[in-house]
């Protein structure tokens, strides 16, 4: 009896384990087929100035911090970073790998703490669809979130993190950025119906000091959908390939709020523009 007992726990807990194995190999090839998509998405041009509009000297400014003259034309970028994630009061080291392509969408695979308290997955926006998936260990669900407010706080994201790629960021809103002070750009931003505002802090160097999007959220004591300020402080830059960008930043929602909670803390090892 103690035999067919311990027999019938043995199955039982490779069958959970096989399910849950067999579900995360899936969620991982969407992710996979989606980063493959974006990383093989033409988008051809000649020169990163190729046919620009900047209409103010700050603006101006700003695009020629970023931006060499001799500077070939990137769509994309696929970047290896590392850092800290804020859950609860505890931070947990943070490995992440992401491609991403202005204007058409992005995938940010994760793995978030250790040992037993480990999460890997990954948080995706394409052709209007956002998914957040995360498990424990990589195995059991702790986190799946999708749906039409995902989508638009995905869409934030990604237009917050299109600076990223100076030559496509330019070339997608650089007619629709207005300078409003000495050292602050206003843009208005659209992706798949999604509007909103992005501020843009600028040196006096001409490189962004931080940036903050009114991105659509449930970030508040509600849990209640609305445009919530979203910023990320940049703290040092690297000059990459003609591109002069952020490499070391630090953000989080409810940003230049007395809600503001540092949550992130990300450094770029290597950063890939194609």
């Amino acid at each position: 009896m103690l035999k067919k007992l311990i027999l019938f726990i043995l199955v039982l807990f490779f069958s959970v384990t096989g399910y849950f194995y067999l579900r995360a190999m899936n969620d991982s090839r969407t992710a996979d087929v989606i980063w493959e998509i974006l990383y093989s998405s033409p988008d051809y041009r000649e020169r990163a100035g190729e046919s620009l509009n900047l209409s103010h000297p700050l603006i101006i400014k700003y695009y020629n911090a970023s931006v060499s003259k001799d500077a070939g034309y990137a769509h994309a970028a696929e970047i290896t970073m590392t850092g800290g994630f804020k859950l609860g009061d505890n931070w947990l080291d943070l490995k992440a790998e992401q491609v991403l392509f202005p204007k058409k969408g992005f995938v940010w695979k994760a793995s978030i703490g250790s040992g037993l308290s480990s999460i890997k997955g990954f948080d995706f926006y394409y052709n209007k669809m956002g998914v957040v998936n995360f498990k424990v260990w990589g195995l059991i669900p702790v986190v799946k979130l999708e749906g039409e407010d995902i989508a638009r706080a995905s869409i934030g994201r990604l237009l917050a993190e299109s600076i990223l790629v100076p030559s496509a960021f330019f070339s997608e809103y650089g007619s629709l950025m207005t300078a409003i002070d000495k050292d602050t750009i206003k843009v208005a931003v659209e992706l798949d119906g999604e509007k909103t505002e992005m501020m843009i802090k600028i040196s006096s160097e001409g490189l962004p000091s931080e940036v903050v999007i009114q991105r659509w959220g449930d970030v508040n004591p509600e849990h209640k959908f609305m445009y919530t300020p979203f910023g990320m402080k940049f703290t040092r830059f690297e000059k990459i390939d003609g591109y002069t960008i952020p490499v070391e930043m630090s953000g989080g929602w409810n940003y230049g709020t007395e809600r503001y909670m540092e949550t992130v803390k990300l450094e770029f090892e290597k950063v890939k523009f194609f």
